[in-house]
């Protein structure tokens, strides 16, 4: 059976995942969440351009994530960016992982 829990570890270590800060609502923090990031103009699989920012995470390291909260997101090169959820995250197939659109703060 496929285990979904050693993508992310694997993606980390290759160095293809930035890391998020995320505050909530009720201003408690979540940090050090591995991400996957996504900007405008990227080419998804299916040959089309994205018109957003968009991460994907493993929906438990950051449960409880609403439109409005805040993102900061710490690229690889060491520059942060902040941003705003635009939606509330949406299940990828089974919800292990969640992709969320966002907005620049």
């Amino acid at each position: 059976m496929f285990n979904p829990s050693i993508l992310f570890p694997a993606f980390q270590a290759a160095g293809m995942l930035e890391s998020a800060q995320f505050t909530l609502g009720d201003s408690s923090v979540i940090s050090d969440v591995p991400v996957g990031y996504r900007k405008p103009g990227e080419i998804e699989f299916d040959g089309v351009g994205r018109n957003d920012h968009q991460i994907e995470y493993e929906t438990a390291k950051a449960p409880g994530l609403r439109v409005g909260n805040l993102v900061r997101i710490t690229f690889r090169d060491q520059t942060t960016r902040d941003f705003r959820l635009m939606s509330d995250p949406l299940p990828v197939s089974d919800g292990f992982f969640s992709r969320v659109r966002l907005t620049p703060a």
